[in-house]
């Protein structure tokens, strides 16, 4: 047990060299590399890539000089160019070395001062001469088959080296390869922000008591740009302002589940999740923002679900009615395909009232499990005959906030041959699924219906709304129409394309007037039957 360092709380910001890139291995050859002056020259170039922003300070090139050259070289050229479509392009830096010695390692070090945002580039070092028809041996760049960035190493024997006078190393050696070289730097880092794409539904106590958290790629927002970085996580297990358990996780694929070797508190507790950049070569660190989850209590293993629609975080906020010309099936993903998951579901209608009897423990062994919900003549389905039409949306739980399974309902219409939509549950946890404003996709043909479904699921007070219609282009009012208050624990279903006109190219803004926040799911169909065509629409939310 120690007490929070206040190091990791803030910002990183870097200030020492590291290696921006490198790629060597088993040298299979030496390539030449030299311009004579006019009289002959083969030139050759590699691709690389910087994650950052950086300085670079100098340029490693691996190679090897010839016996009977007298050493230092006094004429080592380097050229710095753009990418031109997987190729080099325009030469954006130049310079000539001299007195450049061979490192007992076989390399050449080159030094810079040069500047450089983030992307991808090409290297060209070669050996100039005065063009006398006794041309020495020159320097070989080493390389070998097969690429570990970006394509093929480049090679230029005419026409200069500007864009277009290159040709790759596979047309000679009928297969792709790579020179061996490193670039080092100051990358201009700057803050590395908390990841925000682990959330509280990441986080749950396992059958064993152990507390997991779900690890997505680190680089899942693109922070870091290129393959020369490796990202990890740090984890912090906090109570009391003191950690109890600390660990860094730098594995080799993603996605991964970390396990915290100790148990869960007594007590309420947090988990500070943070990522970590190593720089490999050096085994330097550099360490991000601190993203805080409110830890999972211990709750037990058998999952009993609320009846009461307040205490519900997760949702499928529409059922279809076989009434209405609709069925529904209900997909249950397993993220944990080797492991037994129960989850429990319970059905509430329109307005927010439990479904006497309604409550099922459904279990999922392998990856996916799809059910009808009503029966359709199949085997199985979530509720008997007697439920049919009775259900307006439908509340899941795991036991200690597991999340192993991911729930969605396909939509279709009950006609032969229909093309269905499928919904993903929404997370009342999640910050995009509740809202007072949101934006919708609007019907782009007007033989399209355009529904929508509004729940007030998370407010204490009745939610006023209205709905506008506003072009894409300039945002410009088409029309504007109050729709009726939906209470808490309430859903309404409104079919907006029946308000408004088909207007090419335009969207839905749909507002609570009052400051309540509340949930939207849209849906879209065909009004003809050729086959009946139903799509999800998509939402974005605006507040």
């Amino acid at each position: 047990m120690r007490f929070l360092p206040l190091l990791l709380l803030g910002p990183f910001f870097w200030a020492q060299e590291v290696p921006l890139f490198e790629q060597i291995g088993d040298p299979q050859w030496d390539e030449p590399t030299y311009d004579a002056g006019g009289f002959s020259y083969h030139i050759v170039a590699d691709d690389f890539a910087i994650p950052f922003d950086a300085t670079v300070t100098r340029w490693v090139i691996y190679g090897d000089f010839p016996m009977n050259r007298e050493l230092p070289l006094q004429n080592i050229a380097l050229l710095l160019m753009a990418d031109n479509n997987g190729a080099p392009g325009t030469i954006l830096f130049a310079e000539t070395y001299a007195d450049v010695a061979l490192q007992e390692d076989d390399s050449i070090v080159l030094p810079a001062d040069l500047d450089l945002e983030s992307g991808t580039y090409w290297l060209a070092v070669y050996e100039r001469f005065d063009g006398n028809v006794n041309l020495p041996e020159s320097y070989g760049w080493r390389g070998a088959p097969g690429v570990t960035y970006g394509g093929d190493y480049h090679i230029s024997e005419g026409g200069g080296v500007g864009p277009g006078s290159w040709f790759p190393s596979a047309e000679r050696f009928q297969e792709p390869a790579r020179l061996f070289f490193e670039v080092h730097g100051i990358p201009s880092i700057g803050e590395i922000p908390a990841p925000s794409f682990i959330t509280d539904r990441d986080v749950w106590i396992d059958d064993q008591g152990k507390i997991n958290v779900w690890c997505p790629n680190p680089n899942a927002d693109g922070f870091v740009k290129g393959q020369t970085v490796k990202m990890g996580y740090v984890f912090n297990l906090v109570q009391d302002c003191m950690v109890l358990s600390t660990a860094t996780a730098t594995p080799a694929t993603y996605p991964k589940v970390f396990k915290f070797p100790v148990g869960v508190p007594e007590g309420p507790y947090t988990i500070e999740v943070s990522r970590v950049l190593i720089f490999d070569f050096s085994k330097r660190q550099a360490f991000g923002s601190v993203k805080v989850i409110s830890g999972p209590a211990l709750t037990g293993n058998t999952p009993v679900i609320s009846t009461d629609y307040r205490e519900v975080q997760r949702w499928l906020l529409h059922v279809p009615k076989v009434s209405g010309g609709f069925k529904g099936r209900l997909v249950l993903n397993n993220r944990f395909p080797d492991l037994p998951v129960v989850i429990s579901i319970a059905g509430f209608d329109a307005s927010g009232n439990y479904i006497k009897g309604s409550v099922r423990n459904l279990s999922v062994v392998g990856n996916l499990v799809e059910v009808p919900i009503y029966p359709d003549g199949s085997a199985n389905s979530v509720f008997e005959s007697g439920f049919t039409d009775q259900i307006s949306h439908i509340g899941l739980f795991e036991p200690n906030n597991q999340n192993y399974l991911k729930a969605s309902l396909i939509y279709s219409s009950v006609q032969d041959n229909a093309l269905t939509a499928t919904v993903p549950e929404a997370a009342l946890t999640d910050g995009t699924a509740v809202g007072q404003d949101f934006i919708m996709e609007a019907r782009q043909n007007d033989s399209f219906w355009d529904g929508v479904a509004l729940l007030n699921l998370t407010g204490q007070d009745s939610v006023q709304l209205k709905v506008e219609q506003r072009r894409i282009s300039d945002k410009s009012l088409v029309k504007a129409e109050t729709l009726s208050s939906v209470s808490p624990g309430d859903k309404n279903l409104v079919v907006l394309s029946s308000l408004f006109p088909f207007v090419a190219n335009t969207y839905y803004q749909i507002q609570a007037t009052n400051g309540v926040r509340f949930q939207v799911l849209g849906l879209r169909g065909t009004t003809q039957a050729a086959p009946p065509l139903m799509t999800s629409s998509k939402i974005g939310k605006v507040k």
